[in-house]
């Protein structure tokens, strides 16, 4: 039964983090339970909790967000993207939507009191339901999931080239038809509406800043034409295999006005053309699944390792968290085909997160993981 509800049209979370806090605090030490005390990933895939504090990645808004209370676990309701069962621990009996980095609070929604309570958040893109009940603590649930808990690591190309590179690569994304495809004027016409400048493809590449490679000596490695320009960086990438290509073999104007707005193929202002320059018509497509920088090219052994570890936490941080989460409240002995039904996450990739939390001083395991053991988790800024 609904006892109470607070609801707010366009909310923005800060820094993509719906946060929701106590809204009065004592100072008292929680423990484990604080928000700052283990050193994990915030919010986890959706969701987490400790005394006094929920946080959820919930992305920047604008949302709608309500939060209810229950006298009992409330009815399933279907349509929402992701939904976990998460204990929350109230100090104050009392709760307010806030922000990340803090911000005045007033009671939004009031509880029966001071305890342990059950939460049920519930997401979709746009719109955020936080339903709260009176429970003895158990161990985080995931109900539905629609993004991989465990995702895809950087490939590492963006953390060897400046800015510039970065900022081509989201260009090309970001300038995409219905079919992903985005054709170098089209990529001009992107620059202009956002302020890159008529020029912005063929100008000079920069030097190279300190810990960044040359583009022209990566060309080499690949045997791809030394890019002058951004333009020109463009077989690069799609040589690296970051982007795919398509080369028209010719092209028809679509009418016989040119476009005096758009600027097409020009010399790079250094006088010193491009070879395998691509036309206006050429189209560039970003790779689903690149292939990682450190096994193309190569590169030291300490820029390999850098470029590993990278690739491993943005797989793993995520779903780590929610591990800890488990072990938190109260789920501390598991096995791994357990914790995958707990979690909706297959059974390898639970071994493999386990794994990377247990090398990175997330959770400590007693006992081998192929039968039962016990999870704990690791305290420390």
């Amino acid at each position: 039964m609904l006892r109470s509800f607070h609801e707010e049209d366009g909310h923005l979370p800060e820094f993509g983090t719906l946060t929701v806090r106590d809204t009065r605090w004592d100072g008292s030490d929680v423990g484990l339970f604080g928000q700052d005390a283990l050193r994990i990933q915030p919010c986890g895939t959706v969701a987490r909790t400790g005394a006094g504090w929920l946080e959820v990645g919930a992305g920047d808004g604008p949302l709608t967000v309500r939060l209810e209370l229950h006298e009992f676990e409330p009815p399933d309701t279907g349509g929402w993207h992701e939904v976990v069962d998460i204990p929350y621990r109230s100090l104050c009996g009392a709760v307010g939507l806030t922000l990340t980095t803090g911000a005045p609070m007033t009671d939004d929604l009031v509880l029966a009191g001071p305890g342990d309570y059950r939460l049920r958040v519930s997401g979709s893109p746009d719109r955020w339901l936080l339903r709260f009940w009176r429970a003895q603590v158990a161990p985080p649930r995931w109900l539905v999931r629609t993004r991989p808990a465990v995702r895809a690591g950087d490939p590492g190309w963006r953390r060897l080239f400046g800015h510039y590179a970065t900022d081509l690569l989201f260009a090309v994304w970001a300038a995409r038809d219905e079919q992903g495809w985005t054709s170098v004027e089209a990529l001009a016409r992107w620059g202009l509406r956002h302020r890159r400048g008529a020029s912005w493809l063929d100008d000079p590449l920069p030097a190279p800043m300190y810990d960044e490679l040359d583009p022209v000596t990566v060309a080499a490695e690949l045997g791809a034409p030394a890019p002058r320009s951004l333009r020109g960086l463009l077989p690069l990438f799609a040589a690296a295999g970051m982007l795919d290509r398509d080369v028209p073999h010719h092209e028809v104007p679509n009418n016989s006005v040119p476009d005096h707005d758009v600027p097409h193929h020009e010399v790079p202002n250094d006088g010193v053309p491009d070879h395998d320059v691509p036309g206006d018509g050429d189209r560039f497509r970003t790779v689903a699944d690149p292939p990682r920088a450190q096994d193309v090219l190569a590169l030291p052994e300490s820029r390999k390792a850098a470029l590993d570890s990278n690739y491993e936490m943005d797989r793993f941080r995520s779903f780590a968290t929610d591990l800890v989460s488990v072990a938190l409240w109260g789920g501390q002995r598991q096995t791994l085909a357990a914790l995958a039904e707990r979690t909706l996450v297959p059974v390898d990739e639970v071994r493999a997160t386990l794994d990377w939390a247990v090398r990175q001083g997330r959770l400590t395991v007693d006992g081998p993981v192929s039968g039962e053991f016990t999870m704990r988790p690791v305290g420390g800024p």
